[in-house]
């Protein structure tokens, strides 16, 4: 059940990186104080992981992030974003949550360098960031509703 919170979490993150390019830190922060507050209140994260679990996902999420932000790749808000969720999931969740946000922003940037090669969309020549936040959540999402469909 708490996996429902986690995803309208996401959802709510990946609206406003969507539309404004940020993820508040409201959102983010306030998503990893609660995931915190849950792992000491409970004993595990929402998603019914350990300590341990917990642990490696954050780890992971920051050893993952951390340079591609020191490296202008990525904002803060999906740092803060992939932390917080790996607060709330296990470290399987955060791995499938990486791979499904990767193969959604690889498809996505296919797709708009075929828009934009057969003359479809105009490419206005500014380099803009992907919002990675609606990756990373799409990722959470799919990893979610495929735990709720197959199991684990």
């Amino acid at each position: 059940m708490e996996s429902i919170w986690v995803v309208l979490w996401a959802a709510v993150s990946a609206h406003f990186d969507w539309r404004q390019r940020r993820i508040p830190n409201a959102l983010s922060l306030g998503g990893a104080a609660l995931a915190l507050v849950w792992l000491l209140v409970h004993g595990e994260t929402l998603l019914g992981g350990s300590w341990r679990d917990a642990g490696l996902a954050l780890l992971l999420a920051l050893a993952l992030t951390v340079p591609g932000y020191v490296f202008g790749q990525l904002g803060a808000g999906d740092v803060k974003m992939l932390a917080a969720f790996a607060l709330m999931a296990t470290l399987a969740d955060l791995l499938e949550t990486l791979v499904v946000a990767g193969l959604v922003a690889l498809l996505a940037v296919v797709v708009w360098r075929w828009l934009v090669l057969s003359g479809r969309a105009v490419d206005a020549g500014k380099r803009r960031h992907l919002p990675m936040g609606v990756f990373f959540a799409a990722g959470m999402v799919a990893s979610q509703a495929g735990q709720a469909v197959f199991g684990r």
